[in-house]
């Protein structure tokens, strides 16, 4: 029985640092370089390289403090089945934002 408590202390103690270590943030980011989080400003290239096939250039990249998991955040108009914009998280600590093209927009390179 002692074993079994001494379990469940260990499981509460790792479960209770795990959610004081957890924290929320917000990202925000447009087309034209303007992104932050929790309010501060990120960093920003237009002239970045795609991490993946076909590596087309330039690419609008921001700078992340953290380095994230792999995976595309895909927006849609009301109007269309394909998609008009691509936020693509690389892993790498960089988030990627694709628009449609043409268009004035930093973004508005590639898709």
């Amino acid at each position: 029985m002692k074993s079994i408590s001494n379990y469940f202390a260990l499981c509460s103690a790792l479960l209770a640092c795990f959610t004081l270590s957890a924290s929320a943030s917000t990202i925000s980011l447009d087309e034209n370089g303007h992104g932050t989080i929790n309010g501060k400003a990120l960093s920003f290239t237009a002239t970045g390289t795609n991490p993946f096939a076909p590596f087309q250039t330039p690419v609008l990249s921001y700078t992340l403090p953290f380095t994230g998991v792999a995976g595309d955040v895909e927006l849609f108009t009301t109007s269309t089945t394909a998609p008009s914009d691509v936020i693509q998280f690389p892993g790498n600590g960089t988030v990627n934002f694709y628009s449609q093209v043409p268009g004035p927009d930093l973004a508005d390179k590639y898709k």
